[in-house]
C-alpha cells in the first residue's frame, strides 16, 4: 500500500489516518491493470439481429404548444434572474415532459387533440398488429396510454405492480395472443425482465428516457439473446420545440442531465423550449 500511495496518491499529511485527496499517474495505473485484459462487446459475442432507432418528429397543435410555452415562461419568471439550482431545474424538466402527454393536468381548458397520441396511432397502425413494448416515465402517462389502447388488452409494468402481479403481467404479454401491448416504466420494466424478446421486436418511447443507462437497459429487454423475430425497431417520439429535444440530445451524447448542477435562466429556457437543435430537426 505504501508503494501504491507513493506512486498514485496525494495524501492529507496533516491527519494521523490515511485520507486520499487525489490520484495521480493514472495512465500508468491503467496500463498495469489492463496489460493482459481485453474488452469484449456484446455485439461481438452474441449472434443478434441489428437494432434500428427511428426518430418520429411530432408537432403539437397550437393550443397545446401555447400551454407548454406559457407554463415554461411562468415557472421561470417565478424564480427571477438568479441561478436555478438542480432541484428547481429538475422540477421544471419533470413538469415540462408531463405536460406533453398530460396537458389536462395543467389547464381547465380542454386540449382538443394530442399530436403525440395521433403519431402513436399511426405508428401502431404501421406495425400491423405485432406486439409492442411502450415506455413512459410518469404514472399518469402510463395510465393514459393504457386507457387509450384498452382494445389491445395491454399489460403494465411500473412501480405500482409488485410481486405476483408483476409476474402475471409479464406472462400475459408473452403468452396471451390477444395482449398486443405492454406499457412499462423504463426503470420498473427495463431491468430484470426476460422473455419479451421471444414475442416482440418493436419498442416505442412515448416519453424520452431521461437517463441514457436506463434507455440502454430498456432497449435490451428486446435486443438480447433469444430475439427470434427480426431487427429490433426502436421509435423515439420527439416533440419539436419542447424539452424532449434536449432529452433526445442527451441520449445521443450518452450524458445525463444531472451532470449540470446549476443553470442560468436563459440556458434552461432554451433547453425546455427545444431551441438548442431545432434547426437540426427541421421546422
Amino acid at each position: 500500500m505504501r508503494a501504491f500511495d507513493r506512486i498514485h496518491c496525494v495524501l492529507d499529511t496533516s491527519l494521523k489516518y490515511r485520507r486520499v485527496l487525489a490520484y495521480m499517474n493514472l495512465d500508468y495505473l491503467y496500463a498495469g491493470l489492463y496489460a493482459k485484459g481485453r474488452r469484449v462487446l456484446k455485439k461481438d459475442m452474441l449472434d443478434l439481429p441489428p437494432k434500428l432507432i427511428s426518430e418520429i418528429q411530432v408537432t403539437l397543435i397550437p393550443d397545446h404548444k401555447r400551454l407548454y410555452d406559457q407554463l415554461v415562461e411562468e415557472q421561470l419568471l417565478e424564480v427571477g434572474d438568479r441561478i436555478i439550482d438542480a432541484t428547481e431545474a429538475g422540477s421544471m424538466y419533470s413538469k415540462s415532459q408531463q405536460l406533453l402527454l398530460n396537458p389536462e393536468f395543467f389547464t381547465d381548458t380542454p386540449i382538443k387533440k394530442n399530436a403525440i397520441f395521433e403519431a402513436m396511432d399511426e405508428l401502431l397502425h404501421s406495425i400491423g398488429g405485432r406486439k409492442v413494448l411502450i415506455y413512459a416515465w410518469y404514472t399518469n402517462s402510463v395510465s393514459k396510454i393504457l386507457q387509450r389502447y384498452s382494445h389491445l388488452n395491454p399489460a403494465v409494468l411500473n412501480g405500482s405492480v409488485q410481486g405476483l402481479e408483476r409476474e402475471r403481467m409479464k406472462q400475459k404479454f408473452i403468452q396471451d395472443p390477444s395482449c398486443k401491448m405492454i406499457v412499462a416504466n423504463p426503470k420498473s420494466g427495463g431491468v430484470g425482465v426476460d422473455g419479451f424478446q421471444a414475442v416482440c421486436s418493436r419498442v416505442i418511447f412515448a416519453e424520452i428516457c431521461t437517463v441514457p443507462g436506463a434507455f440502454l437497459q430498456a432497449v435490451d429487454r428486446l435486443h438480447r439473446t433469444g430475439q427470434k423475430m427480426e431487427t429490433v425497431n426502436i421509435y423515439l417520439l420527439v416533440v419539436k420545440g419542447t424539452i424532449s429535444v434536449k432529452l433526445r440530445n442527451n441520449l445521443a451524447r450518452k450524458e445525463a442531465d444531472g451532470n449540470k448542477v446549476t443553470r442560468d435562466k436563459k440556458t434552461l429556457l432554451a433547453e425546455l423550449t427545444g431551441q438548442e437543435i431545432l434547426d437540426g430537426l427541421g421546422d
